[in-house]
């Protein structure tokens, strides 16, 4: 049931999804705080839908559109998600226990904070996503698409399953990089962000397309290092060898540093211009 309500110019779209529930009598509303625990909503639309402190435990949400939707602290554990479309989604603090995420798209969705526990997110489509303090302990990230993803908190143990590229960029933005052989590693489009690289060797090392903002670089061995394409806004590259390194529309900010009578602008890198207001 959809109604339409219109006061002057503006529109407001106020719509009423009523759902089939397992085990349960009465219609479910999506709204924010509703009661909906084994609801049957396999291949809905619900984009953009709000749902905050929803209880949608052991809800049938396979290849549901779900993109954009507010699931902000919504308790989503033993769902089955599977195939959804997340994309965009702010699921911060949600309770995701035991769901099944397996392949999902959680592109630029926010996990910060969430329970994930025991969760299958296996081939899912996590890139650009923050998962900054969730908890993974247990869950199955193999073959997950972690690219640009961002790493820094996460909870992990020896029960958790991630791909060793994945595994090393989590230990190096949440333990430091410090007594670590990186060299000729593939780092590519990994989110580095304020990880601590100062006088690591990095030679040879792919961070094409990485995200290094405000990473601390200072006198690391950056000779032959790709970093064509990477983030370097507001990086601390002070001091670095980058002889042989390939700095191609790599980006960088006023607040990056570089070595001195270093030129980035030779080297390839681009530093974006700011768009004003009346642009």
């Amino acid at each position: 049931m959809v109604k339409f309500r219109h006061k002057g110019m503006k529109a407001r779209l106020l719509i009423t999804v009523v759902i089939l529930l397992a085990g349960c009598s009465g219609p479910c509303k999506i709204q924010p705080q509703t009661q909906c625990p084994g609801a049957r909503l396999h291949g809905a639309n619900m984009s953009r839908a709000n749902l905050h402190g929803a209880n949608l435990s052991l809800a049938k949400l396979g290849n549901a559109d779900m993109r954009e939707a507010n699931l902000a602290r919504a308790s989503l554990g033993n769902a089955d998600l599977s195939g959804a479309n997340l994309s965009g989604a702010n699921l911060r603090d949600a309770h995701l226990s035991g769901a099944d995420l397996s392949d999902a798209n959680l592109q630029g969705a926010n996990l910060q904070g969430a329970n994930l526990v025991l969760t299958n997110v296996r081939g899912a489509d996590l890139s650009q996503a923050t998962l900054r303090g969730s908890f993974a302990y247990g869950v199955n990230l193999t073959n997950a698409d972690l690219r640009g993803t961002d790493l820094r908190g996460v909870r992990l143990d020896d029960t958790t399953q991630i791909d060793d590229k994945w595994h090393l960029v989590w230990a190096i933005v949440n333990e430091g990089a410090s007594r670590r052989d990186l060299r000729g590693h593939d780092l590519r489009e990994a989110n580095l962000q304020g990880a601590n690289l100062r006088g690591v060797d990095l030679t040879n090392v792919d961070l094409s397309s990485a995200i290094l903002f405000d990473a601390d670089l200072s006198g690391a061995d950056l000779s032959g290092t790709d970093l064509s394409g990477a983030d370097l806004s507001g990086a601390d590259l002070s001091g670095a060898d980058l002889s042989g390194a390939d700095l191609t529309a790599a980006t960088h900010s006023i607040e990056t540093k570089w070595p001195g009578g270093f030129d980035p602008m030779a080297a390839g890198a681009t530093l974006p211009r700011l768009v004003k207001d009346d642009d």
